[in-house]
């Protein structure tokens, strides 16, 4: 028995040689067999030699999995130039043992106007696979967030771009606005309808409403047997505006909603394309001269029967169907004589009626508004008025006076026939004259 406190002094010798063994060879001879000597084991160096290692009492109690190298996530470093995003620590689509979810991808196009919706599970994604990430999806508010922070010029400079845009279109429609509202002159729009076949001239149908807001013009035609072919359906934005403005002129200065009445103008071929576009003008206001005479007065000379306006269609079958506001009417001839005033409502009154025939003698172009053109075919109203005016309405002939005593009679499909004209010449019999002279003065001598 040895104390702890004894010294143990361990001597080492030299390896005795072994002893010789004999076997035999491929021969059968006995031949000495000398072992083969040992390697010595490899040096180790201080540095090992003073590590402490860490010896457990039992293997078992370690468990299997603890022997793995536990590894550390790498973090995610934000290139600059980098086009891939990184994924967030979240995703675990991919980990071990689980299968990934699929779910429901869309891709939407955010504006300033979208507003957030309640709820995580109803936000939209957006898919990465096209940008070298496949099967992962990320939300796009978190797109746009790392896109500021990975490039702010860039972000700084689709901005700009954007506010440029937008200021820029702004201003393009405030000019368009500016152009309608300075523009005196002008159709805004004109739409030609075909009767027979509710058609438009592109060939396209017409909307029943067009249809039907025409009808009662075309009723106005049907009771006198004038067949309408076309009509014109004339919108000008300048004089519309100044009709709505003379209505609220007529409904301050009478107290009541003004009449407003359906009437027709008859006018000469060439003097079609100026009132569409500028509106009806008086003769001697404005500089403008006196034309067709002024026998009821200065104004525009309106009928309620289309029929009454076929005579002063001159050079063509066409005529206006006008809006009207009569306004203050008066009887008075010696009134309506006198040039009007410049400013509706300037004067005592607005309108002249004769009394008969339904003609009406508006005294302000701004009470009349032309809405309609219309085509019509009437073959025996051009034959009659024919013979009436020296040539049928598709010549030019003399310039009409005022409606209504003028013309003939109208009787429904039919026109009473102008009085005879004396003959040009007579037979004079005598010994003086044998050939047919013209008719002198009854008290001038025959020529010797």
């Amino acid at each position: 028995m040895h104390s702890d406190d004894d010294e143990v002094i361990v001597v080492e010798r030299p390896p005795t040689q072994s002893a010789s063994f004999k076997t035999r060879n491929k021969t059968g001879v006995l031949v000495p067999c000398v072992p083969s000597k040992r390697k010595a084991p490899p040096e180790i160096s201080p540095q090992k030699r003073l590590a402490v290692i860490e010896i457990l009492d039992s293997d078992e109690e370690l468990d299997a999995d603890s022997h793995r190298r536990r590894m550390r996530k790498g973090k995610s470093v934000a290139r600059p130039n980098s086009a891939i995003l990184s994924l967030s620590d979240d995703d675990a689509d991919s980990s071990a043992g689980k299968k990934p979810v699929k779910r429901v991808q869309s891709i939407v196009d955010l504006t300033a106007d979208d507003e957030p919706v309640a709820g995580p599970s109803s936000r939209p994604l957006i898919n990465l696979g096209g940008l070298g990430v496949e099967n992962k999806t990320v939300e796009v508010q978190a797109i746009l967030e790392r896109a500021a922070r990975i490039n702010p010029k860039q972000q700084r400079s689709d901005e700009a771009l954007a506010r440029k845009l937008a200021a820029q279109e702004e201003r393009e429609l405030q000019k368009v606005l500016s152009s309608i509202e300075k523009k005196t002159e002008g159709i805004v729009f004109r739409v030609v309808v075909d009767i027979d076949s509710g058609r438009l001239e592109d060939g396209t149908p017409a909307h029943s409403d067009d249809l039907e807001r025409f009808r009662s013009w075309q009723e106005k035609f049907k009771g006198v047997g004038m067949k309408v072919k076309k009509f014109h359906w004339i919108v000008n934005y300048e004089l519309e505006k100044r009709f709505e403005k003379a209505r609220d002129t007529l409904r301050m200065l009478m107290g009541k909603e003004p009449e407003e009445l359906e009437m027709f103008h008859g006018t000469a071929a060439h003097n079609i394309d100026s009132i569409l576009s500028g509106g009806f003008r008086i003769g001697g206001v404005g500089r403008h001269k006196i034309i067709n005479g002024a026998a009821l007065g200065h104004g525009i000379y309106l009928a309620s029967n289309p029929a009454m306006s076929l005579g002063y269609c001159v050079g063509g079958n066409r005529m206006f169907a006008c809006r009207v506001l009569p306004g203050r009417i008066t009887a008075h001839m010696g009134a309506s004589m006198q040039l009007p005033k410049t400013e509706v409502g300037a004067g005592e009154f607005e309108t002249f009626s004769s009394g008969h025939n339904h003609i009406l003698v508006v005294r302000h172009t701004d009470l009349v508004l032309p809405c309609y053109m219309i085509e019509w075919d009437a073959p025996q109203y051009n034959a009659g008025l024919g013979g009436m005016f020296g040539g049928n309405l598709n010549r030019r002939g003399p310039l009409a006076g005022p409606l209504g005593p003028m013309l003939p009679r109208i009787v429904p499909h039919r026109l009473a026939p102008p009085p005879p004209l004396p003959p040009p010449l007579l037979q004079i019999p005598g010994s003086w004259a044998t050939q047919p002279t013209r008719i002198r003065p009854r008290n001038r001598p025959p020529p010797l």
